[in-house]
């Protein structure tokens, strides 16, 4: 299961509607790479192929995220949630049994 805070779900809306993709998605994979093993890879579409998992988060507004088969077996159990500072706004990552990097931006499965 993934969940998402109400601050990550508004931004999600919010980006949706400024990229005018009112029947778009987030789509959240992985890719190898960063400080850790595995980097996310994040981006809007309007496309949904065999190879995705539809995720359908509910919270005060509902969306649906899509994630790669593969990527999923990992991400299994995600929270997402949504920063906004000076120093470092964006999307944050919370994936249960990994060793997160200094930065947020990858991990690694623990054993």
């Amino acid at each position: 299961m993934i969940t998402a805070t109400p601050e990550a779900l508004e931004k999600i809306a919010s980006l949706r509607r400024k990229l005018q993709m009112p029947d778009g998605f987030l789509r959240v994979g992985l890719q190898g790479g960063g400080c850790s093993g595995f980097q996310y890879a994040v981006e809007f579409t309007e496309d949904f192929t065999d190879k995705d998992r539809m995720v359908i988060i509910d919270g005060e507004v509902e969306e649906t995220i899509l994630i790669d088969k593969r990527s999923y077996l990992f991400l299994n159990g995600m929270e997402i949630d949504y920063v906004e500072d000076i120093v470092n706004g964006g999307f944050r990552f919370k994936v249960p049994n990994s060793r997160e990097c200094g930065c947020g931006m990858s991990f690694s499965p623990r054993e």
